[in-house]
């Protein structure tokens, strides 16, 4: 039994960060996604870039379980930090047309033509948190990125 109808990403390009578990990208392309993983280690303005040359992104697919590994501190920082990184970069780099309109306000050169969503179009991040058991920190991370999915959620 499925939940989503079959190649109901077909044509779609998302956007991965985390690396994904093979799983996720797996059923992501038999739902017809074509996948386009995030350069690991991109600054904000980096990855921003990275995201216009492959616009247009239809969504943002977060993996934080690798990141996070066997938990503790130390993981829980970085995969936060890293995940806000990637999210901020892919939404203002290719999916928010507001997000690119506001930098060519700035007075910085405009981003390239079909930057962003096309017109009408929903664009969606989809966060993905390591298991309950996956370490120190795991409730932590866990909740972290729900808190970061409802506020992204109220823009």
């Amino acid at each position: 039994m499925s939940l989503l109808r079959e190649h109901i990403l077909r044509g779609q390009a998302i956007a991965t960060a985390g690396p994904l578990r093979a799983q996720v990208a797996e059923r992501l392309l038999e739902l017809g996604a074509a996948l386009e993983p995030l350069e690991d280690g991109l600054d904000q303005e980096h990855g921003s870039e990275w995201a216009r040359s492959r616009a247009p992104l239809h969504g943002l697919v977060l993996d934080a379980a690798a990141p996070f590994g066997d938990g503790g501190r130390e993981r829980l920082e970085l995969t936060l930090q890293s995940g806000w990184t990637a999210i901020a970069a892919v939404a203002t780099g290719a999916l928010v047309p507001a997000a690119a309109d506001a930098v060519a306000t700035a007075g910085e050169a405009a981003p390239p033509s079909g930057c962003g969503a096309p017109a009408g179009a929903a664009s969606r991040i989809l966060l993905i948190a390591p298991p309950p058991a996956a370490g120190p920190h795991a409730g932590a991370i866990r909740a972290a990125l729900e808190n970061l999915a409802r506020t992204l959620a109220t823009g």
